[in-house]
This record gives C-alpha cells, structure tokens and sequence, in this order.
C-alpha cells in the first residue's frame, strides 16, 4: 500500500545541511497497525510528512497504491491527502471558533458538505462518545475530547490510512490507553492503516509492528 524507495530529505539551517531521512526503503501493507519509535531528532516526524505528502524529499520516491505521489503536482497530491489520508496532530489543531461537529467536517468544506457527510460526522462522534458534545466549542472540551474530535475530523473522508504523529503527547495516561484503543479498533473493525509517530514504548507494545529511527535512518524494523 506504501513504499518508500531511497527517501532522503535534507534540511538547509543556514549554511548547514541537517538530514531528516537517509535513504529510507519501507514498505507498508494495507491493513497495518504499525508505530514508529525513535530519540528526538531521529526524523520520524519527517518520515510521516513524506509518506503523507505533507513535505517532499530531497531525493527518492514515495509510492501510495503504486502511485509516485513525488512527482505529483500539488492539485493531484491535495486531491490524495483528501480522498486516502488522514491526520492526527499531538496538538489536536481544531479551530477554537468552530463546535465539535463543524471541526469534524472541516476536510469537507471546500468540496461542500452533503447530509449524508453531515450524518456520518454526528455518527463518529457518537461512537466516540462525545454525543453531549457535538455542539461544544475546544475550550469547552477535555484534551482526550479535543483529540476524539481531531480522530473524527481525520477519518470523516474514510480514509485508507491514518498518520498520527504523537497523538497521546498532551494527554493524560487514561486519555493516552482510550485513544490507543480507539484506534485499534478502528483498525480491526474498518481496515484502517494506522501509523503512529510515538516516543511512548506503552503506545508502540500496542502495535503490531515498531520501526526504529536513528539519525534519520531505520535501524531496526
């Protein structure tokens, strides 16, 4: 479902050249449940941006259903992002001005929302539990609301595949456990591909499959 073929990304800081990812070959089967572990700086970060098209590399290819989304221009790569990808942010950036429901139907704005969509929204949110919720502003919610919203906002398009990168960073050791099993079952139960940027080794013992980055490179898969 996803390979990268000698993925390099190289970063200019100032006169210094910083490596994010050195020739990085991976390969991601549908279906997968998979975490990627690895000290600050390692470049997983880096990594998830280049599988999800967010940021291109210096030199190499990235394949989605044997597509080269590198060689994309950007109309095409936007139109991916929105029909196969979803993404979950550490700091949940939901737009403070927007309810529970609206932030959860962003993705779909540009393209207009059917009532279909709009009842697709209200039905993950209630099977996040957060049915109370649906009209509540994110300064009205938890951080583990805030981030069950984000997850609703990330597979509103149903996406084949989730990226999150340190989603259970600003939460609470129970929020953390609720949000992991929240996405393993949505793994079980819909086939999603889950890839989780984690420093959290309780979060990686929960997937199947734990990548190790070290200076940008895999060390251990």
């Amino acid at each position: 479902m996803i390979e990268t073929r000698n993925v390099t990304k190289i970063y200019k800081l100032g006169d210094t050249d910083v490596i994010g990812a050195k020739e990085i070959n991976l390969k991601i089967e549908e279906g997968e449940f998979l975490s990627i572990m690895g000290p600050s700086g390692s470049g997983k970060s880096t990594l998830l941006y280049l599988i999800g098209g967010l940021d291109k590399p210096t030199s190499g290819d990235v394949l989605i259903d044997g597509v080269n989304i590198v060689e994309m221009e950007e109309r095409a790569l936007c139109e991916v992002r929105r029909d196969k990808i979803g993404f979950i942010f550490q700091e949940f950036n939901l737009i403070s001005t927007l309810t529970a429901i609206e932030n959860t139907l962003v993705p779909l704005i540009p393209m207009g929302v059917s009532a279909d969509e709009m009842e697709r929204g209200m039905k993950l949110l209630e099977s996040f539990d957060l049915k109370d919720r649906i009209d509540h502003l994110p300064g009205q919610l938890s951080g583990g609301q805030q981030q069950r919203v984000a997850i609703a906002r990330a597979l509103i398009n149903e996406p084949e595949i989730v990226l999150a990168d340190e989603p259970t960073g600003e939460l609470d050791t129970k929020s953390g456990d609720e949000l992991i099993q929240l996405m393993e079952e949505m793994n079980r139960r819909e086939g999603v591909t889950f890839i989780i940027v984690t420093h959290d080794p309780v979060v990686s013992g929960k997937t199947r499959r734990t990548i190790f980055l070290q200076d940008g490179m895999i060390v251990k898969d």
